[in-house]
């Protein structure tokens, strides 16, 4: 089971389905799926829906069939997120893998993940790959990484051991090198304070 409730459509135009190439019995998609009104959606394949197709079990949820969320839904994938869309995403990651140099440069014990339009610097040496891999990580690092990027005018969500984005076809290549040169300035600050 996907359960792409954050990533669906963000990652790819099919989801981490069509990006990893792995089609899962069931898959759940929201927010990324109503251009960020309630929406969600849920599939299947036909062994897995089997209960739902044939009546014995009811699916239900508070927003089905809503007109609103169903016709958002569908200009989303339509006419927003487009093949276009998705090359735009690919632009902006070229500047934004640009954080892994800057990192390696200082000697952040960082590395950085993008795909689509998500992204991340996680405030550890080796990739995180499970959730035990997050005790590792200091919390001051990224607590104090997120109110940089925040003084200097890039505003991401904070509260997490890994400071994560999701970009947009409108940011401009100014606005994501900017979070670039502010990691490259806190780097410096922090690997070599007296300088």
């Amino acid at each position: 089971m996907f359960d792409e409730v954050k990533t669906g459509f963000t990652l790819a135009w099919g989801g981490a389905v069509e990006a990893f190439g792995v089609v899962p019995d069931l898959v759940c998609l929201a927010k990324a799926l109503g251009a960020g009104l309630p929406c969600g959606a849920i599939g299947g394949t036909e062994e897995a829906m089997a209960m739902v197709i044939s009546g014995e079990l009811d699916q239900q949820g508070t927003f089905n069939g809503n007109p609103l969320t169903m016709a958002a839904a569908k200009a989303n994938l339509l006419d927003v997120m487009t093949p276009d869309a998705y090359a735009r995403f690919d632009e902006l990651n070229t500047i934004l893998a640009r954080s892994d140099e800057v990192c390696a440069k200082h000697g952040l014990p960082a590395n950085v993940k993008l795909l689509g339009a998500k992204g991340s610097v996680e405030f550890r040496r080796e990739p995180i790959h499970e959730y035990r891999d997050l005790w590792d990580i200091d919390d001051r690092v990224p607590q104090l990484a997120w109110l940089w990027q925040l003084n200097r005018g890039v505003f991401k969500s904070p509260g997490s051991k890994w400071e994560s984005w999701t970009t947009s076809i409108v940011h401009a290549d100014d606005d994501v090198q900017r979070y670039v040169d502010n990691l490259e300035e806190f780097a410096a600050a922090v690997t070599n304070p007296r300088a």
